[in-house]
């Protein structure tokens, strides 16, 4: 049985790569669909055999996003999260 890590940003490199010899073989990631520019990752994921459990970037990315807010928010710098929809036609 593998572990899982959830991705932020680029999909392959020497981070995963790392991971992927610790044992990881589940990535949780922005990357969905098949396209242009997500075949070199699926590519990737295929070679060494990872599993990819792909969300919208914004459905995965956008707590981190939220974190920050709050984090400025605390310091009492003025921020914002603007709230938008994931594009489910992606997943």
């Amino acid at each position: 049985m593998g572990a899982c890590s959830c991705l932020l940003g680029v999909f392959f490199g020497k981070m995963n790569l790392l991971l992927w010899k610790a044992g990881v073989n589940t990535f949780i990631a922005g990357i969905t669909v098949k396209n242009k520019h997500s075949q070199k990752a699926h590519d990737y994921a295929q070679k060494y055999k990872i599993n990819i459990l792909g969300g919208t970037h914004y459905s995965t990315e956008k707590f981190v996003c939220i974190t920050v807010y709050d984090y400025f928010k605390k310091l009492g710098l003025p921020s914002e999260f603007i709230e938008d929809k994931s594009v489910l036609e992606e997943v």
